[in-house]
């Protein structure tokens, strides 16, 4: 089989999707050597490797949009594939099955967090898509019930990969903070921008400090997604905070994000709204222990293996972080649900059956 991924969000710093698409790419060519595979990459992403059965594509331009809608139809075209893969939105033309992955439908869910023409025409498209779709992926069942109660032109389409977790890279190493370093503190890994709950963290983490001093530090980790949202949040936190005690990191790379993890007490995944939220699982494989808001898909993810508060709740949050901090055993607990939480997910089991997708769709166009 000759299988297209389009990848071209490999490079941008876009957190889950990017984590996806690099791992199905990484892993795609040496669980399949008897398939060829073209990746559709941007102009400026250079691969760590080179596979002898893959072939890196550049896409012309730099707007995902156009991309997607003009140029990819015109690779399809060209190179034939038997099946091409693609994120969220279907290309306008095909002659080959099209599987859409669909993390979430948050734009059509929840506009508001997601303003302007280039969300507008994702919303535009996203029903279209799926009725393009041979099959439609998403990662948990709770965005399966979305998807399919949202898109009528996805029932019966809508097929469930769980993400995985990179337990070679993150892995529980129990590293002690030098005595006299005073480097404890909370973090938060993942895009600044509305839908991830943040200014209720800093009111939670103003109630936190009230009640057990300003020694503690919270760690912003991530890349500004909304950029006034990003400002706003940062003048919060001069009015609110001593110089230091709130950290912006913005992006980090996989080597940066390991450190943090390292140090880290425990782990906020405060969001309203997520299709799977990796980063709180990637913390569970590192034994931190995670505070998360009470949505429906940490909750499937996650069972009991975090500390829930209510998602709208800023004192809730407060009293499950200063809970955590003053019970150790509570702590051990959450530590060992966590990293047996983390063994149930994995890339190379979310690559075969991804593959196995690939192989059904590429027979029916066969047929």
């Amino acid at each position: 089989m000759r299988i297209a991924v389009d990848a071209h969000i490999l490079g941008k710093g876009k957190g889950g999707v990017e984590r996806y698409v690099a791992e199905l790419c990484a892993r795609l060519p040496a669980l399949a050597p008897e398939d060829s595979f073209l990746f559709f990459i941007n102009s400026t992403y250079v691969p760590a490797k080179r596979d002898p059965n893959v072939r890196w594509i550049r896409l012309p331009g730099s707007e995902p949009m156009l991309q997607r809608s003009l140029f990819l139809p015109w690779m399809i075209a060209r190179f034939r594939p038997d099946v091409i893969h693609t994120q969220r939105i279907a290309p306008l033309w095909s002659n080959c099955p099209v599987i859409v992955s669909m993390h979430d439908i948050l734009p059509l869910t929840v506009p508001d967090d997601y303003p302007g023409m280039r969300h507008a025409m994702v919303r535009a498209l996203t029903g279209w898509s799926a009725r393009r779709a041979h099959t439609i992926l998403t990662v948990s069942r709770t965005v399966q019930e979305e998807i399919e109660g949202a898109l009528p032109g996805a029932k019966g389409k809508v097929e469930v990969i769980y993400n995985g977790v990179n337990r070679e890279m993150f892995s529980w190493v129990d590293k002690k903070i030098p005595a006299g370093t005073n480097q404890e503190y909370l973090l938060y890994a993942g895009a600044i921008e509305p839908r991830k709950n943040l200014v209720l963290v800093l009111q939670a983490f103003s109630e936190v400090c009230a009640g057990m001093g300003d020694d503690l530090k919270l760690i912003l980790a991530g890349m500004d997604r909304d950029v006034q949202y990003a400002a706003g949040l940062r003048r919060t936190c001069r009015t609110m905070f001593s110089d230091g005690q709130v950290i912006f990191t913005g992006f980090l790379q996989d080597n940066e994000y390991l450190e943090y993890l390292a140090r880290a007490s425990i782990f906020l995944a405060p969001s309203r709204g997520e299709g799977f939220d990796l980063p709180p699982l990637e913390a569970m494989a590192c034994g931190i222990p995670v505070i998360c808001s009470d949505i429906a898909v940490h909750q499937e993810i996650f069972g009991k293996a975090a500390l829930f508060f209510q998602v709208d709740s800023p004192n809730a949050l407060a009293k499950a972080i200063m809970t955590l901090y003053n019970d150790s055993q509570l702590k051990k607990k959450l530590r060992l649900r966590g990293m047996a939480c983390c063994r149930r997910f994995d890339w190379e089991a979310t690559v075969w059956q991804t593959l196995k997708i690939y192989r059904e769709a590429g027979r029916k166009k066969s047929v």
